[in-house]
């Protein structure tokens, strides 16, 4: 989950990858969240997530005010 403001022409796009050792995470295509949620695999041991800020003409971005991961 994710806390943001998002102006008129911004977007965010929050995304994850995981896997099971630390020296493949860099090799791993990273995914869009569906709805706030991802998917991993009972092995995965090390995951990373990025934010994209995107804006339509350069003077305004969405800001970002915390992420949470939890995994169920």
């Amino acid at each position: 989950a994710f806390k943001a403001e998002v102006p008129k022409n911004t977007s965010l796009d929050v995304q994850v990858r995981s896997t099971d050792r630390r020296d493949d995470l860099v090799k791993t295509t990273w995914r869009a969240l569906t709805a706030n949620r991802f998917q991993v695999e009972g092995s995965d041991r090390f995951l990373q997530y990025r934010a994209v800020f995107r804006s339509h003409n350069g003077d305004r971005y969405p800001i970002l005010d915390h992420v949470a991961i939890s995994l169920r």
